[in-house]
């Protein structure tokens, strides 16, 4: 009988110890690998594994620290413990798109099953609303937008991404005519600001350095503003200040290769072709499909007479892009 007591408890002990490590997804409080809230909220889940709740906090965190992998692992399991909540499928969703854009397909299904859940869950309709518009999916997305106008704390932006969609679309005027009534009705919108002032270039109106300089005074931390008021410098040829304002939209994000590309051809133009050859290099480490950068290293080594480097670089265009025409006239000009 004491056997058979002790083998039945020893069969409970296992079968708590399964339960509690059923989802795998085990993190030491006391591994210090790992942040302050990470092992604050860990310390939670071992104490209750079977809590969705405590995954999708500890997903938040993971977020936060753009550890989308560990995010998208936590919130899984807070779905397959509970996968009618509307919240942890909008989070994984968020998580996977922030991961890699490649994953904008399963993104969409898991916002659309939690709408599907909560249909008047407005932040998964505006985000879902964007994935549409990012994908080209207009009709659909502009039918979100519609709805979103209704509630007033979207319908701004809602409206803002009406413009961006017929504006994609080519029907300036009816893109002009919602970026007109969010300014109606918020002349300080900073984002309706800068989409009328995109509108305005696309169409070379006067009024268009006017409406961009207004966009960099209503905020000064826009790398967008800085660099289309950089791009309206340059076509002024009013360069030294064109260079300045692309070099501030860089300091603000050091990533944005078309401000960098015009600060090098700025600087071919001026024959300092070192200077922007430098640059190219610059702008192939940011991003190594982008011709335009490879077409304007082939003509700077092409002004410096390295014609080997000059056919390589033009090649390498026409491999990004076989219609790269300057990069054919390039080589043309080689043979």
């Amino acid at each position: 009988m004491i056997r058979l007591a002790v083998i039945i408890i020893s069969l409970l002990i296992f079968a708590n110890c399964s339960n509690s490590n059923k989802y795998n997804r085990f993190i030491s409080e006391t591994d210090t690998a790992y942040s302050a809230d990470i092992r604050s909220v860990s310390a939670k889940i071992n104490s209750d594994p079977s809590n969705p709740e405590l995954y999708y906090l500890r997903a938040n965190a993971f977020f936060f620290e753009k550890n989308f992998k560990e995010a998208i692992a936590d919130i899984q399991v807070a779905l397959e413990i509970n996968n009618q909540q509307p919240l942890y499928h909008y989070k994984l969703a968020e998580c996977m798109l922030s991961q890699d854009s490649a994953n904008a397909k399963a993104s969409q299904e898991h916002l659309e099953t939690a709408l599907k859940l909560k249909p008047d869950y407005a932040e998964a309709k505006f985000f879902l609303a964007k994935l549409l518009l990012a994908r080209q999916q207009y009709d659909k997305a502009i039918a979100f937008y519609k709805e979103l106008e209704k509630i007033p704390d979207y319908r701004e932006n809602a409206m803002i991404y009406e413009s961006v969609a017929f504006r994609e679309q080519k029907d300036t005027l009816k893109s002009l005519q919602y970026i007109e009534q969010v300014l109606k009705e918020n002349p300080q919108n900073y984002n309706a600001t800068m989409q009328f002032a995109l509108l305005l270039i696309a169409q070379n109106k006067p009024t268009a350095k006017m409406w961009t300089q207004k966009a960099v005074n209503m905020n000064e931390y826009s790398d967008e503003a800085w660099y289309h008021l950089g791009l309206l410098n340059q076509k002024e040829n009013a360069f030294k200040t064109a260079v300045e304002n692309y070099e501030r939209a860089l300091k603000i994000n050091p990533s944005h290769v078309l401000a960098k590309y015009n600060i090098a051809v700025i600087e071919s133009e001026f024959e300092n072709y070192n200077n922007a050859l430098k640059l190219c290099y610059e702008i192939e480490e940011m991003r190594t499909n982008f011709d335009k950068g490879f077409i304007l290293k082939g003509y700077c080594y092409e002004k410096l007479n390295n014609k080997k480097a000059a056919i390589e670089s033009y090649k390498a265009a026409l491999i990004i892009n076989p219609q790269a025409n300057l990069a054919k006239e390039g080589l043309m000009r080689l043979k």
